[in-house]
């Protein structure tokens, strides 16, 4: 029998977790209003904000 290679699989979504974070009024305001400027949600912002500073952090830590 010919083996049939398996059609490509779509890439998996990295898992994730949701949590609850408190900002202060101002904090929150300010993310909203840059986020919005930037046609982004305030949410995916803050992921790009968490991402690039932990990036920073583990660099300048030497962890990677």
């Amino acid at each position: 029998m010919d083996d049939v290679p398996a059609p490509p699989q779509p890439p998996r979504k990295p898992k994730r977790e949701g949590i609850p974070l408190v900002l202060d009024l101002d904090i929150h305001k300010r993310l909203k209003k840059i986020a919005k400027l930037k046609k982004i949600s305030h949410q995916t912002m803050l992921k790009q904000f968490v991402g690039e500073k932990l990036y920073e952090a583990e660099k300048g830590l030497g962890v990677i």
